[in-house]
C-alpha cells in the first residue's frame, strides 16, 4: 500500500513501516448508526394514516402508551371497499454509506404498539406491522419483513440484520436520500377499531470497505511534517475549511488546535468532538498516497450539514462514521 510510503522517517521507522505496509489491510467491516427518517409521504391513498409525521421519531418511551406521539393506522369499514389501513413511506434517512461499499445487509426497527379490545366478544388479535424497502425511490420494493404480534405497549421490532439483505440488489447509492425508501403496511384480520400506533421507524446498513485506507486524528496530530502533500496548514483555521464552525464560536480555531479537542454536554462541545475527526478526515481524503473512503468536498458538505443542523443525534452520527474511516488503517508510532 501506498498510505505513507513517502512521509519522512526516521530510517528505523521507514523499515518498520515497509514491513507493515506489504500487508495488505483487510476488508473493514462497518456500519451506519441506526438513522430515522426526515420525511414522508402517502403510499397508497384509500385510508392513509393521520399523524404520519409522528412516527419520524422514536418518542414514546418502551413499555408506555402516547398515542399523541405515535402515527394511527386504522380501518373503518367492515366489509367495505374501505375496510383497509393504508400505507405510510419514509425516507430522507442521511445514511452515510461510503461510495464503494459491499452492502452486507439492512436492519429496521419498527417501533409501536397496538389499541383495540383483546378480550371478548369483539377481541382483536394479530396485528402487525409489515415493512417494505426500495432502493429506487419507490420504483421497485423488496419482499416484505413483519413484526411479531404488536402489544399493547410501545416495543420495539427489529427486521433483518448484518447479513439479510431482503432478497435485494443494493449498492451504495441505493441509500441515498434520492433512492431510499421504507414502507410500513399494518397488517391482521380487518375489522372495524383496529388500531395500529407506529411510534418510529430507523435504519441501520451493514456494510464491507475493501481496501480503503485513514488514519486517526492522533496521527495527524503528531505528524505535522506529512501535511503538505494534503494543501492544509496546521495553522489554517477551521472556519477556512468548515464554514459552519464559525457559527459555534469555533471558526478561529487551527486544524492542528481542533485536534485536541475535547468533549462535554453542550452542543458546542459535540461539535468540538465531530470536528476532531472531520480535520483528520480532510487531510485523509486530501493526501495523495491515503486511499479514503470519502472526498473532501463530501467531508465538508457533511460536516457543514452536520454542524448547521444544530442537532446532537446527527452530529455525533457523523463523528461515529467519521471516527470509524479514521481508524481504519493502524497508527504509525512516532
Amino acid at each position: 500500500m501506498k498510505r505513507q510510503a513517502e512521509f519522512r522517517k526516521p530510517l528505523m521507522t521507514v523499515i518498520l513501516m515497509l514491513s507493515t505496509m506489504l500487508i495488505a489491510l483487510p476488508a473493514h467491516a462497518g456500519s451506519t448508526t441506526l438513522q430515522s427518517p426526515a420525511s414522508y409521504a402517502t403510499g397508497t391513498t384509500l385510508n392513509p394514516p393521520s399523524d404520519p409525521e409522528q412516527a419520524i421519531a422514536n418518542d414514546v418511551t418502551t413499555g408506555t402508551t402516547n398515542d399523541a406521539l405515535c402515527a394511527l393506522f386504522r380501518t373503518t369499514n367492515p366489509g367495505g371497499g374501505d375496510d383497509v389501513a393504508d400505507s405510510e413511506i419514509y425516507y430522507d434517512f442521511s445514511l452515510a454509506v461510503p461510495a464503494g461499499a459491499t452492502i452486507d445487509g439492512i436492519e429496521v426497527v419498527v417501533s409501536g404498539y397496538r389499541t383495540g379490545p383483546t378480550s371478548g366478544p369483539h377481541a382483536i388479535s394479530g396485528l402487525i406491522f409489515n415493512a417494505y424497502l426500495s432502493g429506487d425511490a419507490g420504483s421497485s420494493w423488496t419482499t416484505f419483513k413483519s413484526t411479531s404480534e404488536l402489544t399493547t405497549t410501545d416495543a420495539e421490532y427489529t427486521l433483518g440484520g448484518s447479513t439479510d439483505l431482503w432478497n435485494g440488489i443494493w449498492t451504495s447509492s441505493s441509500f441515498s436520500n434520492a433512492n431510499f425508501r421504507l414502507q410500513i403496511i399494518p397488517g391482521g384480520p380487518l375489522n372495524t377499531g383496529e388500531h395500529w400506533k407506529l411510534d418510529g421507524v430507523q435504519v441501520r446498513v451493514y456494510y464491507t470497505l475493501a481496501d480503503f485506507e485513514g488514519l486517526s486524528h492522533g496521527y495527524w496530530k503528531n505528524h505535522t511534517e506529512d501535511w503538505p502533500p494534503t494543501g492544509y496548514s496546521p495553522s489554517q483555521t477551521l472556519a477556512s475549511v468548515f464554514s459552519e464552525s464559525a457559527d459555534l464560536g469555533l471558526g478561529g480555531y487551527t486544524l492542528l488546535q481542533a485536534l485536541d479537542f475535547g468533549g462535554g454536554p453542550t452542543l458546542t462541545d459535540k461539535a468540538q468532538l465531530l470536528l476532531v475527526q472531520a480535520v483528520a478526515a480532510v487531510l485523509n481524503a486530501a493526501h495523495p498516497d491515503i486511499n479514503y473512503p470519502l472526498t473532501v468536498a463530501q467531508v465538508v458538505a457533511q460536516v457543514n450539514a452536520a454542524l448547521a443542523s444544530e442537532d446532537v443525534t446527527t452530529i455525533l452520527a457523523l463523528q461515529g462514521v467519521l471516527d470509524g474511516y479514521n481508524n481504519l488503517s493502524d497508527d504509525v508510532e512516532p
